[in-house]
């Protein structure tokens, strides 16, 4: 996570990436793009998170937090297979697998911590209006995670927008 340069959302991916569920996912070989080329998961994430960052213009602490939501609702791609018997939607997984982590982030950086709740769509319902470029940013992580083979392209990443 060093293209992070904001110390409190490095230690964030850092210790989500650190949950034993996570981090045993995190060093599977995947295919990369349909080619032969085989990468690491966590390079798979990286990839898409830059891509995401890359593509939507932004202030630079807005694009660090573009790209730790885009690895996060990586994760989430990555962990379907594992979270579809737990009884818990993917993404609750994740939020689950997050929280302490999100918790610490809210007492560093309240400001990342508030627009990643968002973005994932942690966030309260009646904010959502409040966080400008939302769509965007959802469409942005969606063409990412789409480009670096997480899923399909879809409009929107947060179920509550639809």
């Amino acid at each position: 996570m060093d293209d992070l340069s904001d110390e409190a959302l490095r230690d964030f991916v850092t210790q989500v990436c650190e949950e034993q569920v996570v981090a045993r996912e995190l060093i599977r070989k995947v295919s990369w793009r349909k080619t032969p080329e085989q990468i690491l998961c966590i390079e798979q994430l990286h990839r898409a998170a830059v891509f995401a960052r890359t593509w939507l213009p932004s202030c630079p602490k807005t694009g660090e937090v573009i790209y730790v939501s885009t690895f996060l609702q990586g994760l989430v791609e990555v962990m379907k297979p594992h979270i579809l018997n737990s009884g818990c939607t993917p993404l609750a997984q994740i939020f689950t697998i997050a929280r302490s982590a999100l918790i610490r982030l809210d007492e560093q950086a309240t400001g990342s911590a508030w627009l990643i709740r968002h973005v994932m769509g942690w966030g309260l319902e009646d904010e959502v209006d409040l966080v400008p470029g939302l769509s965007e940013i959802h469409h942005a992580i969606a063409k990412a995670l789409g480009s670096a083979g997480l899923k399909k392209i879809s409009p929107s990443i947060n179920p509550r927008l639809h």
